[in-house]
């Protein structure tokens, strides 16, 4: 159970380890040695596509890839690039080649960080948090026309795939044509590709230009290919290594399967196409990636550098500096921190606990590594979510359903202690809102909704919604008599939702309101709360925008008029037949224009967006659907000392996460480490 001397002795010992080393602070750089610069000025070091190399006569490469040009195994240099390469400026000063970078791998078909870094979407995202951007990848340009129903994107021309062959349009071709309208693998054509309820349609210009055209305004669909949670991260195919497995192009596919031993085509194919970022990819899929996977051993993978990756630095260098990636499987969080204090992971931004910060530190010398807080851009690192469409009860469904309940609990809530006790002084007391920087507009009041700690004024509130205790119990009674007891639900599968909730109990059962706390494991969690069986319960919030169901109604079925919505097309304003056994509600017209305003979103784009995030971020402050605590509050991150420009940034999936450490910059300083 959670014990508040226990937390306050771990946060005097974590203020004290924080004093001594002197790393209070977000991206501090790991090379002691280099002169320290300003966080924002090196977060603005934006690697847009228009940058240039210093100089292209001195176009360089790793010496084992030139050992290999000499030896005629290899085409040279200039053929491998694109025309144009992506520019990645470094975090801290021009690396030197050579090494191994030891990596953690969740299991053997599950990679976690190695997924995120060896993956590439059309676009990407800077590294300025405080103006966060989408910036070209390996498609370089991009404009709307025709007011957001016609998109043309341009590749780089000259890309290829590590296996040489060039990356053209006709990659994502197939992607589109045969894999997601092939009903054997693709059942459901998804609804993101079908803005204004007809399926977008592609046409390749050229070999390096798609033109997309929508039957509604869809400016959204570059957060579908810019890395945003993950996406497309595999929206281009190497169609010439795939077409061999797939029926259309090979009449004896399912011949093939059978003798690789598959059940059918589909399995095969689905295997070495490993469509999902995170799945293990076969050795010899061509990728696009700084590293490809070799070999496959009973202790993780080996990825060795791309000789075809088409990124370099400011002075020419191809990328990456490091030679190979080896991936050490840890199955369990307990394994991955043992892992780590032995000096056996060089990089890890994601999956560490917070409370396991202060040992992190004492054991930095013994364990070779620097631990520090990466910048984190969740806006509410643990949320109370209440259900809208309760279901069994309907006087506590209307209880929940009440902002002015909700406002009240909100009021309750010491967020400076819960900062200070369970998130050991990191981040932002606030209210759930938008994160600062991620999007075009902002408004200080949004956070400061309800976030103030007034347990008095909550009681008042409280007590004027009929609210009180009637029997003099000491706990608050609901308007049919009963007491008033509420069932909140933690996240088991993390932490820091359950030392939060623990905290978040005391507080309102001080202002008379009966709490039944239990945690349940996440995939569970979510389970009963789409089937309106939790009253509320622990969520968080990472650097997501709208259309978000802590942020705008939904059509889901835990939310109030999530039946009705369902039938609701928010761009024709009509409703659709409702079967009889639908059991839907039809909301209030302003929680139709809530939703409205969240779908419309995607579809909008300048002062038009900033007009409905305007009117999101005001209503969200007004109803609280789900109450926030903490914000930025970082995320525990380890780095070799020996590794150069460490770019120290948190679990933040709405960047893809890893993704933006741009890892493929990072290097050995050591020379030993180099010859590795």
């Amino acid at each position: 159970m959670f014990k508040r001397k226990s937390l306050i002795l771990l946060v005097l010992m974590l203020s004290l380890t924080l004093a001594i080393v002197g790393c209070g602070g977000n991206n501090q750089s790991a090379d002691n040695s280099a002169p320290k610069k300003d966080i924002a000025e090196k977060q603005n070091q934006v690697d847009q596509s228009k940058d240039k190399v210093s100089n292209t006569d001195k176009l360089d490469q790793a010496p084992e890839l030139k050992k290999l040009v000499e030896a005629g195994k290899l085409p040279p240099l200039e053929e491998r690039l694109p025309e144009n390469p992506m520019v990645v400026k470094p975090e801290n000063e021009i690396g030197k080649y050579g090494g191994t970078i030891y990596l953690t791998q969740f299991s053997a078909n599950s990679l976690g960080i190695p997924g995120h870094v060896n993956s590439e979407a059309p676009l990407t995202f800077n590294r300025d948090f405080n103006n966060l951007k989408t910036i070209g990848n390996f498609v370089k340009d991009w404009e709307f026309a025709n007011k957001g129903k016609k998109l043309t994107l341009h590749l780089r021309k000259g890309i290829k795939w590590s296996d040489g062959e060039p990356l053209t349009v006709h990659d994502f071709m197939f992607w589109f044509e045969d894999i997601m309208q092939n009903k054997d693998i693709s059942p459901i054509f998804p609804a993101w590709l079908k803005p204004g309820g007809e399926p977008m349609k592609v046409n390749a210009a050229d070999d390096y230009t798609l033109e997309f055209k929508f039957a509604a305004p869809y400016y959204g669909f570059i957060d579908w290919i810019n890395g945003y949670w993950y996406r497309g991260m595999d929206f281009f195919v190497p169609a010439h290594y795939l077409k061999k497995y797939h029926i259309k192009y090979n009449p004896n596919a399912d011949k093939l399967a059978k003798k690789e031993g598959f059940g059918s085509w589909v399995q095969l194919f689905n295997n070495r196409n490993s469509a999902i970022f995170t799945e293990t990819k076969p050795v010899g899929r061509p990728r696009l990636s700084a590293w490809v996977v070799k070999k496959v051993t009973p202790t993780g993978r080996i990825y060795e550098r791309n000789p075809y990756y088409w990124k370099v630095d400011t002075e020419g260098n191809q990328l990456p500096y490091i030679d190979r990636i080896k991936t050490v499987i840890t199955p369990d969080a307990e394994t991955r921190k043992l892992k780590v204090l032995a000096g056996n992971i060089d990089y890890i931004s994601s999956f560490l606990s917070l409370k396991d910060y202060p040992t992190l530190k004492k054991n930095e010398e013994s364990g070779g590594y620097n631990a520090w807080i990466g910048k984190s851009l969740w806006a509410s690192r643990v949320t109370f979510s209440f259900q809208q469409q309760y279901v069994g009860d309907k006087v506590m469904a209307d209880i929940l359903s009440n902002k002015k309940f909700r406002q009240a609990l909100s009021l309750a809530i010491n967020r400076k202690e819960i900062k200070d006790l369970v998130f050991m002084g990191q981040g932002t007391a606030r209210q759930l809102t938008f994160t600062p920087g991620t999007v075009p507009v902002f408004k200080e009041e949004w956070a400061n909704s309800y976030a103030q700690f007034k347990p008095e004024k909550a009681k008042q509130m409280l007590d004027k919604i009929g609210l009180v205790d009637k029997n003099g119990d000491g706990w608050r009674d609901r308007p049919d008599g009963k007491t008033l007891l509420l069932n909140v639900t933690a996240n088991s599968s993390r932490a820091l939702s359950v030392d939060t909730a623990q905290l978040v109990r005391d507080y309102w059962e001080s202002i008379g309101v009966k709490i039944n706390l239990k945690s349940v494991a996440e995939a569970t969690l979510w389970q009963r709360e789409r089937n309106g069986r939790t009253q509320v319960i622990t969520k968080f919030m990472t650097g997501s925008r709208p259309p978000w169901d802590q942020y705008t109604p939904t059509n889901l079925t835990h939310y109030k008029w999530g039946n009705w919505l369902a039938y609701y097309n928010p761009f024709e304003e009509k409703v659709r037949d409702i079967p009889e056994d639908a059991n839907a509600v039809k909301p209030p017209q302003e929680i139709i224009d809530w939703y409205t305003w969240g779908q419309k979103l995607p579809h909008v784009s300048g002062e038009k967006k900033k007009e409905l995030l305007t009117k999101i971020g005001d209503k969200v402050a007004e109803q609280i659907l789900s109450i926030g605590t903490v914000g930025m509050a970082g995320h525990v991150g380890v780095s070799n000392k020996g590794l150069g420009n460490v770019r120290k940034v948190g679990d933040n999936p709405s960047v893809a996460a890893t993704k933006n450490a741009y890892m493929e910059q990072f290097y050995w300083k050591d020379e030993e480490r180099r010859n590795e």
